[in-house]
């Protein structure tokens, strides 16, 4: 998408609920639900704390990405995502070192992933 796409959709929804509706359907519930499946799971297996707020994990990790694509002053590179949910993690994670083993041991990559496999 183009940097200033993001903005001007989003200005054409600004006076229409309907296109509103289908903008948020199409471009922001799908990464939105997947993230929070995501969530979902580590909550459930125990790897983040009993309290971490949920809704605000999902919008602080979605945040870097929707801000500079709405801007359009930066593009997000993927080590730039990975840095952002490795940051937070470290501040809600059960045990942050454990669960980037974890990662480490199921990818079978000594690298850092971004992600965490339920």
């Amino acid at each position: 998408m183009p940097p200033d796409a993001l903005a001007s959709l989003l200005a054409d929804c600004g006076d229409d609920p309907r296109r509103r509706d289908a903008f948020m359907t199409a471009l922001f519930d799908p990464p939105r639900a997947a993230v929070g499946d995501a969530l979902d799971g580590a909550i459930a297996r125990g790897d983040l704390r009993d309290d971490v707020d949920r809704d605000l994990l999902l919008d602080l990790l979605a945040s870097l990405v929707h801000y500079r694509a709405l801007f359009g002053h930066a593009v997000t590179s993927d080590d730039e995502v990975e840095q952002a949910v490795h940051t937070l993690l470290r501040g809600v994670a059960v045990d942050y070192p454990g669960l980037v083993e974890v990662s480490r041991r199921k990818d079978g990559d000594p690298r850092i992933h971004h992600r965490h496999a339920g």
